[in-house]
């Protein structure tokens, strides 16, 4: 959010993709489960909402897909809400609390 909570100016910024893939940190890990197909897909796809995990408060598909050996290849966008303590909030100079992830997986 963005604004003055004085002048009752706070909304919501809209998202420059560009913007936020720059200023994101790249991080990356495998693994390999051993369990049938359909059991890894199901819980890879149905991972959020998550009650035990309520930041992430949005995911957006940005592109899914079939390679020719099978593997589905997924692009989401997730949106997490990380409450700070107004000092932390006041340190930083800033009242943003929402972060977003983008995540790619391949199944």
């Amino acid at each position: 959010t963005w604004g003055s909570p004085e002048a009752g100016a706070f909304r919501r910024a809209p998202l420059d993709a560009a913007a936020a893939l720059c200023r994101m940190k790249i991080w990356s890990s495998e693994h390999e489960f051993g369990h049938p197909w359909d059991t890894v897909i199901k819980a890879a796809m149905r991972k959020y909402p998550n009650p035990m995990n309520p930041s992430v408060v949005g995911v957006d598909v940005l592109d899914r897909s079939l390679d020719n050996q099978g593997r589905l290849h997924s692009h989401r966008l997730l949106s997490t809400e990380w409450g700070l303590p107004n000092i932390v909030k006041a340190i930083l100079g800033t009242n943003r609390t929402v972060t977003y992830i983008k995540e790619h997986s391949v199944v």
